[in-house]
């Protein structure tokens, strides 16, 4: 989803979040819970505002129980600080927790929404 975009680098969170690996698909969630779990490593991408919106309804930022675009501060292994939006989701829309909090999502096991087979 983001193969066009600017990638800026490997940055870590600044302060400690919850990261855990959630439902069937192995999905990664971060909780907005600053000071609990671990710093969090990951990749910051420069988005233009059409793109933003894709992510947002991918994300289903406008539901009640969508993810919600936070703000937090990162740096890069040479220290530089950047203010970036990450996408997190309240803990209590979470049902199925499949890990314990990890500090970098490098599952397997996930399952690309693209391959999903959905039940009606």
């Amino acid at each position: 989803m983001l193969k066009k975009e600017r990638f800026l680098g490997s940055y870590v969170t600044i302060g400690q979040y919850p990261l855990v690996i959630t439902g069937p698909w192995n999905s990664p969630v971060m909780f907005p819970e600053p000071g609990i779990g671990d710093f969090v490593f990951g990749e910051v991408y420069e988005v233009n505002e059409i793109k933003l919106k894709q992510l947002d309804e991918f994300e289903y930022v406008n539901l009640p129980q969508g993810f919600r675009r936070i703000k937090l501060r990162v740096k890069s292994h040479t220290d530089e600080v950047l203010i970036v939006e990450a996408y997190m989701r309240l803990r209590k829309f979470i049902k199925d927790i499949r890990s314990e909090y990890i500090s970098n999502y490098q599952d397997k096991n996930y399952v690309h929404e693209s391959l999903r087979r959905v039940s009606k």
